[in-house]
């Protein structure tokens, strides 16, 4: 199990998880600042095994959909309240995750991220503290990625529906039916457009004994063990070491 409980950990972890990104992903710049207030807040911010669930658990994916380059630089509050209703949704990985709840008429055992890096690796941190529910060590592409259909959900042909999003102003959508995850990529984009730019995801209801046969595991510990800087003995003692060496 891995944990995050300081705000020192909260980068270390982003720090790993860029690296595995291979760059991609976004800036987690309001993702760190969310992690640094559950710490505050005294959550359970960590991971657990996917051995730690039941085959038959239902793990739920969230995600942020939508483009790191904005359509417009304008205050998207400013433009809410011209269509007539300002942000009310702080959390909206946490609200979809509450919509597919309610759709599926099934409790979500546990959430699993989409992508390793960028923005989605820290929300769905920060979505499975608010949310209390265990967050696999594992992701569905060990990097992070350009659209849904580049994971190992549309790999192994794992439908992604019900598709339910919710963004920042209380708006609330569920994709029932599409004929591909590519498909439902598109209208989700097009949504997040509609949604001033972002708009949060949950999909990809799988037990566990799918999900296990598919994700790429133990990749939030890989992110936090690269991301931990070593302590100031340590690498003192790194230095000692070489200069007797030398000597």
């Amino acid at each position: 199990m891995g944990q995050v409980s300081t705000a020192a950990d909260v980068e270390d972890f982003l720090r790993g998880a860029n690296f595995l990104s291979a760059s991609g992903g976004g800036d987690p710049a309001v993702e760190r600042e969310d992690l640094l207030a559950d710490v505050d807040e005294g959550l359970d911010i960590g991971w657990v095994s996917l051995d730690e669930f039941d085959d038959d658990d239902l793990l739920f994916c969230a995600c942020y959909s939508g483009s790191i380059a904005p359509e417009s630089f304008a205050d998207p509050s400013e433009r809410a309240e011209r269509l007539g209703g300002g942000r009310i949704v702080d959390r909206p990985l946490v609200a979809a995750v509450s919509l597919l709840e309610r759709h599926l008429g099934r409790p979500c055992a546990g959430l699993i991220s989409v992508e390793i890096g960028g923005i989605n690796c820290g929300a769905i941190l920060s979505a499975a503290a608010q949310l209390r529910l265990p967050l696999a060590d594992a992701d569905y592409s060990g990097r992070a990625i350009p659209e849904l259909h580049a994971t190992a959900l549309d790999l192994y042909a794992k439908r992604v529906l019900p598709f339910a999003m919710a963004d920042h102003f209380g708006n609330e959508i569920v994709v029932t039916a599409s004929p591909s995850n590519a498909w439902t990529e598109r209208i989700s984009k097009h949504l997040a457009l509609s949604s001033l730019g972002i708009i949060g995801c949950g999909f990809a209801a799988l037990a566990v004994s799918e999900v296990r046969e598919i994700a790429v595991p133990e990749t939030l510990t890989e992110a936090m063990r690269l991301g931990a800087r070593p302590s100031p003995l340590k690498s003192w003692n790194a230095g000692y070491a070489c200069m007797c060496l030398w000597f």
